[in-house]
């Protein structure tokens, strides 16, 4: 049987708030569960604040180790680089010593603000100018609305002047349940794994208010039918996973 081959995935933008964290949590580490994550972060949430416990933090600045972590691992690898600083620090290093050649997969996310677009389009030029292979480089959608292609006009035209084919599959889908599981510091996983029966909590509940329990239902609901089905589309597109 032929060995599978370890991914080692950066998550990096010059913009900030892009969806990088909760692409890690909600979205990688289901299914890389083994992964080593590596946090290049000084002061923004991290996947090790969601209880994940295979989480080592690096500083912007220190590459080599970075690098080392990313290199000596046997098995699957993910990098997310925090904002713009460390985004900075992290390609300053990555260009000094050649580092793209570890990695196998830049994953670029943007949000549809006009701001996001932007910072999205200036950290593809960077790390075309840094030399990472264009075929690495892989823009992930978030937060679309209704029409990627309409929302996120701006950067796809940034990516095909920059010689990049936008994939409009790697669209990630708005849904507030993002915004509550960020908030909670909570995993999708924990979410669709959880059996216990809501509806039929908040029907049977005969004294007291049955709102968390309706309020339960409707995220078990929402993960279940729309978020995590969306999450497993844009992961089997971006890496050919079954």
């Amino acid at each position: 049987m032929k060995q599978k081959t370890a991914m080692k995935v950066v998550l990096l933008s010059l913009g900030g708030s892009e969806g990088k964290t909760m692409i890690v949590t909600q979205m990688l580490h289901p299914h890389m569960p083994e992964a080593r994550i590596l946090c290049v972060d000084s002061a923004n949430e991290t996947a090790a604040e969601f209880g994940i416990k295979n989480c080592e933090k690096h500083s912007g600045d220190e590459f080599n180790s970075t690098y080392h972590s990313l290199m000596s691992a046997a098995g699957d690898v993910i990098v997310d680089v925090g904002g713009s600083k460390e985004c900075k620090e992290f390609m300053a290093g990555m260009l000094a010593i050649d580092g793209s050649d570890a990695i196998t997969t830049v994953i670029v996310p943007s949000t549809p603000s006009s701001k996001g677009q932007s910072c999205a389009i200036e950290t593809i030029e960077r790390l075309i100018d840094d030399g990472v292979d264009k075929s690495k480089i892989k823009v992930v959608f978030t937060g679309t609305k209704k029409d990627t292609a309409v929302e996120f006009a701006q950067l796809i035209g940034g990516m095909k002047e920059n010689g990049l084919i936008p994939d409009l599959n790697l669209t990630i889908v708005h849904s507030e349940l993002f915004n509550e599981m960020i908030e909670n510091k909570e995993l999708i996983s924990n979410i669709i794994m959880d059996e216990t029966d809501y509806k039929e909590k908040a029907v049977s509940r005969k004294n007291g208010d049955a709102t968390d329990y309706v309020g339960k239902l409707i995220r078990q609901k929402m993960a279940r039918r729309t978020v995590w089905p969306n999450l497993q589309a844009v992961y089997k597109h971006l890496f050919g996973a079954e």
